[in-house]
This record gives structure tokens, C-alpha cells and sequence, in this order.
């Protein structure tokens, strides 16, 4: 006979006016402890710059907790703040179900602040281009310190670098931002939970496209527990699909709503000449956001509801409602 340690079953139950047992059906034999099942599914980054989502019970139903080799860097709630040198932290995450806490341990690396710099006999860590028929410095093509494809006279830098700063924002790869690259629905959820210190009470959300352990769980969990996000069905998300400007409009004035902030209505409304193509779920919060001067049209009138909103946009969009909060 073929005896396992755990197993999963189902209950039927009975009503009030039947009699008898609830029926049990044995529906999976689990060899391994469930809490340890909840802590080999948690994934987190190797490296990171920016702030980490600690899940705080699994699926199975265990509660974790975190602890921290150096909570300096790497907080146990999951934020990160970066030194002047390289730090490698280990987290570790307690998972208790029925008995004793399970443990695993987890290795991220936080690197330098970029704000760091070494090297250089004038001790700025920057080079000063010079040539013969030069004698001052000369500074070609001088680009913000954050990344490499943001011009310092772009017109979105002051914003994303500010967000940078706070980590709210973080390039793509290879030090590029790509401002002009479309933003997914749980990128912009994880700029909007981080923006506004959203943090996790432990509910896990059952959109069937969200994953569990992958970096965005935790963010649209979060997201969905203070009802900011509905997905785009009643149980799709739309993992990896643009964020549309009406979208877009429609959780930032949920997530100003939750927060209590109360934004200034310091324009008159605006008459886009396509508002009829604005959907009537979002019509309301995209008039609130146009008149505090947190969103506007896209030149001849329009609003264009439909359109993918853009890095550079959303980390203005953001700015600017950080700004009512006196950020």
C-alpha cells in the first residue's frame, strides 16, 4: 500500500437538513511539506537596485516571515537601499504551516549607488576630454548619470531621473531606460505600489495568466488586494500586454483615492474631440486627472484613450501626483 505523509482532499459538505458525513475525496498524494512547497516557489532577483516583494504566506497556506544578514541594505519588508559599494545580502524566509518554521535562504546582491564614484586622480571618477588644441575641458554629449539613451536636455529627464533616485523606476538592460517604449500593465502596477508604499497584507490574487514566484506577483497581488487593477477579464490580468492611457487613468485615480490624496482642480475641463472614443468605465477618472493637470491630450485635441502610454509618460504622470503629496 503506497503511504504518503501529506495529501490534498476535497469536502463535500452536507446541509442542515441532511444527515450522515461530509464526503472526503482524496485528490492528491504530496510527498513533500507543503510550507516547504510555498518556499521553493518563491523566485527572487539575484541582483537588484530597487525594492523587492517578500511574499508573506503561500500558496498552500503558510505563513512567512523574513529575516535579513544586513536589513541596512535590504529591509524585511522587502526595500532596498543602495551603498557606496556592492553589498550581498541573504534572506532568509521562515514558512510555518502545522509544526515547526521551515527555513530557506535566499542570495541578492545590491549594487553601488550610481551616485558613487572611484577612480581618477582629481577623485571625480569622471573623464575630462582633452586634446592638444584643447585646453579646457570639453563635455560632449553629456547624458544624466541614471541612463545612457536619456539625453540631460530630454524632456521627460528631470522626472525620470527623480524617480530613479527613489527607485519607483529602473532601466531595461544594459544601462538603456528606452523612454519611448511602451509600458506593460504590470510594469506600471509595480511603479504604482512602489510609488505609494502599497504594502502587501498576504492576499494572493487568481488572475490565471499571473504566475506564481515571478517579479511581478507580488505587485499585482498587492495591486488587487486594494482593489486598483480588475484585469482585463474576470480572471486575466494581461501579463505583458501596453498599459492604455485610459487604463492608466483609471488606477492612478484609484490608487489617489485610496491614498486620500486630494488633487487641485486647477484647469477647466477639457473638450477632446475624441471623447466619445473614451470608455465609459474611465471617462470620469481621466476628466478628474485633466483638470489637476496630471494627464493631458496628445495634441489636436485628442486625448487618444486607446493609445499605449510610454515610459517617459508614465514617469511624469507619476511625478507630478508624487508632487501632491509633497514629494
Amino acid at each position: 500500500m503506497e503511504i504518503s505523509k501529506y495529501i490534498k482532499f476535497e469536502v463535500t459538505p452536507i446541509s442542515s437538513e441532511e444527515t450522515g458525513t461530509p464526503t472526503f475525496v482524496i485528490t492528491e498524494k504530496v510527498e513533500k511539506d507543503p510550507a516547504q512547497i510555498d518556499l521553493d516557489s518563491i523566485v527572487l532577483p539575484e541582483k537588484t537596485s530597487t525594492d523587492i516583494v517578500l511574499p508573506l504566506s503561500g500558496k498552500n497556506g503558510s505563513t512567512i516571515s523574513w529575516a535579513s544578514s544586513n536589513s541596512n541594505i535590504i529591509g524585511t519588508d522587502g526595500t532596498v537601499k543602495r551603498g557606496n559599494k556592492s553589498e550581498t545580502v541573504i534572506l532568509t524566509a521562515f514558512a510555518k504551516l502545522y509544526g515547526e518554521a521551515l527555513e530557506k535562504q535566499y542570495t541578492v546582491t545590491v549594487p553601488a549607488s550610481e551616485n558613487s564614484y572611484g577612480g581618477g586622480a582629481s577623485g571625480s571618477g569622471r573623464t575630462v576630454i582633452t586634446s592638444d588644441s584643447v585646453s579646457v575641458p570639453n563635455i560632449v554629449n553629456f547624458k544624466t548619470q541614471y541612463f545612457d539613451d536619456v539625453e540631460a536636455d530630454f524632456w521627460a529627464n528631470d522626472y525620470i531621473e527623480k524617480l530613479a533616485k527613489k527607485n519607483i523606476i529602473s532601466g531595461t538592460c544594459n544601462g538603456k531606460f528606452e523612454p519611448e517604449k511602451a509600458v506593460t500593465r504590470e510594469e506600471f502596477v509595480k511603479m504604482i505600489v512602489t510609488a505609494f508604499g502599497f504594502k502587501s497584507n498576504g492576499f494572493t490574487s487568481d488572475f490565471s495568466d499571473v504566475a506564481r514566484g515571478q517579479w511581478y506577483t507580488g505587485y499585482i497581488d498587492i495591486a488587487n488586494e486594494y482593489g486598483l487593477i480588475n484585469g482585463i477579464s474576470e480572471d486575466t490580468f494581461g501579463i505583458a500586454s501596453p498599459i492604455t492611457r485610459a487604463d492608466l487613468s483609471v488606477i492612478i485615480n484609484r490608487a489617489v483615492e485610496k491614498k486620500g490624496i486630494m488633487l487641485d482642480n486647477t484647469t477647466e475641463s477639457a473638450e477632446f474631440d475624441d471623447a466619445d472614443t473614451i470608455p465609459a468605465y474611465a471617462l470620469s477618472a481621466v476628466l478628474k486627472l485633466q483638470k489637476a493637470e496630471i494627464l493631458s491630450g496628445m495634441g489636436n485635441n485628442m486625448f487618444m484613450p486607446l493609445k499605449e502610454a510610454t515610459r517617459a509618460e508614465v514617469a511624469k504622470i507619476i511625478c507630478l501626483l508624487l508632487n501632491e503629496q509633497t514629494y
